[in-house]
């Protein structure tokens, strides 16, 4: 199981994390979500077979790392967890 150490009210806590779920091809403005869409199939990305799409995801992939390490072919894109 993948744990994560956090700051909380200046005392760390250990939270184990058994499943990631994100949440893709969201966002408040369905319009701007629909243009974005677009815009990545115009460069060749499959639209989505719905929106938003959620889909399981490695949970050893969330971190609280300032910076990750990725490949030059990336887009850099990392998604905030609440």
């Amino acid at each position: 199981m993948h744990e994560l150490t956090l700051d909380l009210d200046g005392r760390q806590a250990t939270v184990p994390i058994e499943t990631a779920v994100v949440a893709g091809w969201t966002g408040r403005d369905r319009g701007a979500v629909e243009e974005h869409i677009a815009e990545l199939e115009a460069l060749g990305v499959a639209r989505p077979s719905s929106v938003p799409l959620f889909y399981r995801v490695s949970a050893s992939r969330l971190t609280t790392a300032r910076e990750i390490e990725t490949t030059a072919s990336s887009s850099g894109e990392v998604e905030a967890v609440v």
